[in-house]
């Protein structure tokens, strides 16, 4: 009687394997984010300055070559914004508030010529 009945069975060792970390996705590395948010913000507040412009100030770009040569400015102005938009989203990847607030200031000028159009007839 070789075999104890109460005795465990024998198993080989197991070898611990650290733990494969998945691949991240393009869309969550910080650099991206940052380039995506800094760009929505930066464009709406260029589009937020051309509805404001276009419906509060007709006079000051009457033409369209006038309007034309006012996007510059506006882009300059919007600059710093949009890098202090990318300055947070690197310092902060995870927050959900830079991303709140890439939204609503991408989407502002759309708002504001949505407006400008109903009630105040541009063209």
């Amino acid at each position: 009687m070789d075999e104890n009945p109460y005795k465990s069975p024998e198993s080989e060792p197991e070898i611990e394997k650290r733990p494969t970390r998945p691949d991240p996705q393009w869309l969550e590395t910080p650099w991206v984010n940052a380039a995506l948010f800094s760009f929505m913000a930066w464009g709406g507040l260029v589009m937020s300055q051309a509805a404001i412009v276009d419906t509060f100030w007709p006079d000051v770009a009457p033409t369209l070559q006038l309007k034309r040569q006012m996007l510059p400015k506006y882009a300059l102005l919007a600059l710093p914004i949009g890098a202090l938009m990318a300055w947070r989203t690197l310092r902060a990847p995870k927050s959900k508030a830079v991303f709140s607030v890439a939204v609503c200031l991408g989407l502002s000028g759309f708002v504001l010529a949505f407006i400008g159009i109903l009630f105040f007839d541009l063209h």
